[in-house]
């Protein structure tokens, strides 16, 4: 990655540590990138958002973008960075980050904005829509309401089954990811 981004202009370089499990303890050595873009310095993780090639029962083609320009604060939440050998800048911008470009960051639960969301998500053909909470209460929040209640994703789901009738507005999938706040809603065709 670091040598395609160079290629391209982008100054990067690759960043070798740990990945932290959820209780703390190591699960081994992981490599990423850290880039600099318009002035400002991003973690970028390509191997975390592409499952497309791992093992797995049911093959993944898709690809992801949590870990596309995120924060030291982020990728500390996953990572630690023991073995480079020198002072990493500091990753505060959110400008590149995919979400906060693609307007798909909320900040409190608002139905109407999800509902933007996942018509934005329709219309550019996608068979799921995602999106980030700023921060894990949000996050905890959204996740009780529109995935495991449920109630609150029906009423998005029919927001997007307006843009295409295909759509089954009683049923879908989700996945999230709980270090990066993001939740992911597949839809479900006739």
């Amino acid at each position: 990655m670091a040598y395609l981004l160079q290629k391209c202009g982008i100054e990067s370089a690759e960043v070798v540590g740990n990945v932290i499990k959820e209780s703390g303890e190591r699960d081994g050595t992981h490599a990423w990138n850290i880039i600099k873009v318009d002035g400002d310095y991003y973690y970028l993780d390509t191997t975390r958002d592409d499952s497309s090639n791992t093992i797995q029962a049911v093959k993944n083609t898709g690809f992801g973008f949590d870990y596309f320009c995120i924060t030291t604060e982020e990728l500390t939440r996953t990572r630690d960075t023991e073995y480079v050998p020198t002072d990493l800048p500091i990753c505060e911008a959110t400008k590149g980050n995919y979400y906060y470009h693609n307007s798909a960051v909320i900040a409190e639960y608002d139905l109407n904005q999800l509902k933007v969301i996942a018509r934005a998500a329709v219309e550019a053909k996608c068979k799921s829509f995602t999106f980030k909470c700023k921060n894990k209460p949000l996050y905890d929040k959204v996740l009780a309401e529109i995935c495991v209640s449920g109630q609150d994703s029906y009423d998005i789901l029919k927001a997007a089954a307006k843009l295409d009738r295909k759509i089954i507005t009683d049923s879908y999938f989700y996945s999230y990811d709980k270090n990066l706040f993001t939740i992911t809603v597949k839809f479900k065709y006739k």
